[in-house]
């Protein structure tokens, strides 16, 4: 009988959803949007009259948080590496914090 394997919650919501849900803080965003768009080859179009394609939205553009001071991102797991979100979204970061999705939709603005 194969060994039972517990997830912890983080793996358990990614693997529920495919998805790695982040609060970063505003100052910390610019960077790794930075670093994912050059990863992935991206803004493709600038400049024509096409919709200029990103991986990641500019700050202005992004899902802040209630508070106005994060930006709330679902990046989806098959994206990356897990080296490559250690290295972009290091843990022991504390402005890049990793969510579970439920705690992650906590921090949306009340509609």
């Amino acid at each position: 009988m194969p060994e039972e394997i517990t997830l912890t919650p983080l793996e358990q919501s990614r693997a529920d959803t495919g998805f790695r849900f982040y609060s970063i803080k505003n100052g910390v965003y610019n960077g790794i949007e930075t670093a994912l768009n050059a990863k992935h080859g991206f803004p493709k179009a600038t400049g024509t009259k096409a919709q200029t394609i990103r991986d990641l939205q500019p700050l202005e553009d992004a899902q802040q948080n209630a508070a106005g001071d994060s930006v709330l991102l679902a990046y989806r797991c098959s994206r990356l590496t897990d080296d490559e979100f250690n290295d972009l979204f290091n843990s022991k970061n504390p402005n890049v914090e990793e969510l579970v999705k439920a705690d992650w939709l906590a921090l949306f603005p009340d509609e």
